[in-house]
Protein backbone atom coordinates (compact mmCIF):
# COMPACT_ATOMS: atom_id res chain seq x y z
CA UNK A 1 0.00 0.00 0.00
CA UNK A 2 1.07 3.54 -0.65
CA UNK A 3 -0.86 6.33 1.00
CA UNK A 4 -0.41 10.10 0.64
CA UNK A 5 -2.28 11.85 3.46
CA UNK A 6 -5.89 10.76 2.85
CA UNK A 7 -5.33 9.36 -0.67
CA UNK A 8 -4.61 5.67 -1.12
CA UNK A 9 -2.51 5.53 -4.30
CA UNK A 10 -2.18 1.75 -4.49
CA UNK A 11 -3.66 -1.04 -2.38
CA UNK A 12 -3.95 -4.83 -2.51
CA UNK A 13 -1.81 -5.40 -5.59
CA UNK A 14 -0.48 -8.87 -6.25
CA UNK A 15 1.38 -9.64 -9.48
CA UNK A 16 4.00 -12.13 -10.53
CA UNK A 17 6.01 -11.61 -13.69
CA UNK A 18 8.25 -14.42 -14.89
CA UNK A 19 11.41 -14.36 -16.99
CA UNK A 20 10.81 -13.69 -20.69
CA UNK A 21 7.27 -12.41 -20.10
CA UNK A 22 6.13 -9.13 -21.57
CA UNK A 23 4.02 -7.17 -19.12
CA UNK A 24 2.05 -3.95 -19.58
CA UNK A 25 0.76 -1.76 -16.79
CA UNK A 26 -2.29 0.15 -18.01
CA UNK A 27 -4.70 2.49 -16.28
CA UNK A 28 -6.10 6.00 -16.26
CA UNK A 29 -4.20 9.02 -14.95
CA UNK A 30 -3.93 8.84 -11.19
CA UNK A 31 -4.44 5.07 -11.01
CA UNK A 32 -1.09 4.49 -9.27
CA UNK A 33 0.99 3.11 -12.16
CA UNK A 34 3.94 5.42 -11.58
CA UNK A 35 3.71 4.97 -7.82
CA UNK A 36 3.90 1.20 -8.24
CA UNK A 37 6.92 1.43 -10.55
CA UNK A 38 8.65 3.84 -8.16
CA UNK A 39 8.08 1.42 -5.27
CA UNK A 40 9.36 -1.56 -7.27
CA UNK A 41 12.42 0.46 -8.34
CA UNK A 42 13.02 1.46 -4.68
CA UNK A 43 12.65 5.16 -5.47
CA UNK A 44 9.94 5.47 -2.80
CA UNK A 45 8.94 3.21 0.09
CA UNK A 46 5.50 1.68 0.46
CA UNK A 47 3.41 2.84 3.39
CA UNK A 48 2.89 -0.83 4.24
CA UNK A 49 3.52 -4.19 2.65
CA UNK A 50 6.49 -5.31 0.63
CA UNK A 51 7.53 -6.71 -2.72
CA UNK A 52 10.43 -8.49 -4.31
CA UNK A 53 12.13 -7.77 -7.61
CA UNK A 54 14.41 -10.40 -9.16
CA UNK A 55 14.27 -12.25 -5.84
CA UNK A 56 15.40 -9.23 -3.80
CA UNK A 57 13.21 -7.62 -1.14
CA UNK A 58 12.61 -3.96 -2.02
CA UNK A 59 13.01 -2.85 1.60
CA UNK A 60 15.90 -5.04 2.79
CA UNK A 61 17.86 -5.43 -0.45
CA UNK A 62 17.21 -2.12 -2.22
CA UNK A 63 20.76 -1.78 -3.60
CA UNK A 64 20.54 -5.28 -5.11
CA UNK A 65 17.15 -4.44 -6.62
CA UNK A 66 18.53 -1.24 -8.18
CA UNK A 67 21.61 -2.99 -9.56
CA UNK A 68 19.44 -5.70 -11.18
CA UNK A 69 17.06 -3.40 -13.09
CA UNK A 70 17.11 -0.52 -15.53
CA UNK A 71 14.76 2.45 -15.67
CA UNK A 72 13.89 4.75 -18.54
CA UNK A 73 12.18 7.87 -17.28
CA UNK A 74 9.13 9.13 -19.16
CA UNK A 75 9.79 12.81 -18.58
CA UNK A 76 13.07 14.69 -18.65
CA UNK A 77 14.55 14.27 -15.23
CA UNK A 78 17.97 15.65 -15.99
CA UNK A 79 19.53 18.76 -14.56
CA UNK A 80 20.07 21.30 -17.35
CA UNK A 81 23.08 22.74 -15.53
CA UNK A 82 24.98 19.42 -15.74
CA UNK A 83 26.74 17.87 -18.72
CA UNK A 84 25.40 14.67 -20.26
CA UNK A 85 28.12 12.74 -18.43
CA UNK A 86 27.24 14.34 -15.09
CA UNK A 87 23.53 13.60 -15.54
CA UNK A 88 24.16 9.94 -16.39
CA UNK A 89 26.70 9.69 -13.60
CA UNK A 90 24.08 10.81 -11.06
CA UNK A 91 21.85 7.92 -12.16
CA UNK A 92 24.79 5.51 -11.90
CA UNK A 93 25.45 6.57 -8.32
CA UNK A 94 21.78 6.05 -7.42
CA UNK A 95 21.46 2.70 -9.17
CA UNK A 96 24.76 0.94 -8.56
CA UNK A 97 26.07 -0.21 -5.24
CA UNK A 98 29.59 -1.31 -6.13
CA UNK A 99 32.50 0.85 -7.17
CA UNK A 100 33.32 -1.70 -9.91
CA UNK A 101 29.87 -1.25 -11.48
CA UNK A 102 30.19 2.54 -11.28
CA UNK A 103 33.60 2.48 -13.01
CA UNK A 104 32.32 0.10 -15.69
CA UNK A 105 29.29 2.30 -16.38
CA UNK A 106 31.43 5.44 -16.51
CA UNK A 107 33.72 3.81 -19.07
CA UNK A 108 30.64 3.03 -21.16
CA UNK A 109 29.60 6.67 -21.04
CA UNK A 110 33.06 7.80 -22.17
CA UNK A 111 33.21 5.22 -24.96
CA UNK A 112 29.90 6.52 -26.28
CA UNK A 113 31.24 10.10 -26.10
CA UNK A 114 28.52 11.29 -23.76
CA UNK A 115 30.96 12.91 -21.37
CA UNK A 116 30.53 16.45 -22.73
Amino acid sequence: MKKYKNLIAIDNISIEIHDNEIFGLLGPNGAGKTTLIHILATLIKPTSGTASVNGYDILNDSSKVRSSIGIVFQAHSSDNTLTGYENLNSFIIIGRSSIFSQKTDRRGIKVNRLNN
